[in-house]
């Protein structure tokens, strides 16, 4: 039921109108959930879900000190570039028109990966940097922990409560 929430990321409106749970993608990619408000100037927020699990964001790099990111982290922000070649690709297609049901769609992209707990202050200083600096042709990409994401889901609920 908060799901709809996620919606609630990078739009300018307000809760979301149409919302989805493993759409396909024009046939070749599923979003594990998509939520947004179609339109002349649709806007769409696509979110991919990997482990919470404290191996889920970074791993130990054998010799080197400072863990690597973990292929969790990697696959998501894959998807996240293919999605948006798929745009790039085929939005101004009929069916891609049909599909969002708008002429022009914006997109905020999320993937959601791994927790805070168990990250020293390096690791959280690396997670916020990509977090907050990671966006593909000019679509931003949101980076975060499930922590942040029940975080988000408890501002947005606070927000609609007041």
């Amino acid at each position: 039921r908060l799901l709809p929430l996620n919606g609630m990321y990078g739009m300018h409106s307000a809760y979301p109108v149409k919302h989805r749970l493993e759409p396909w993608l024009g046939g070749y990619f599923r979003a594990d959930y998509v939520a947004g408000r179609p339109g002349t100037f649709g806007r769409f927020v696509l979110c991919e879900f990997e482990g919470a699990e404290h191996s889920s964001l970074f791993l130990a790099s054998g010799a080197v000190q400072m863990r690597r990111w973990s292929p969790q982290v990697e696959r998501g922000l894959s998807q996240v570039a293919d999605w948006s070649w798929l745009k790039n690709d085929q939005q101004h297609s009929v069916a891609y028109r049909q599909a969002f049901e708008s002429d022009h769609v914006a997109e905020t992209y999320v993937v959601v990966c791994g927790r805070l707990d168990g990250l020293d202050a390096l690791e959280r200083s690396r997670l916020h940097w990509r977090a907050s600096k990671t966006s593909i042709a000019t679509d931003l990409v949101i980076l975060h922990t499930w922590d942040e994401l029940a975080n988000h889901f408890e501002t947005v609920l606070d927000v609609l409560d007041a």
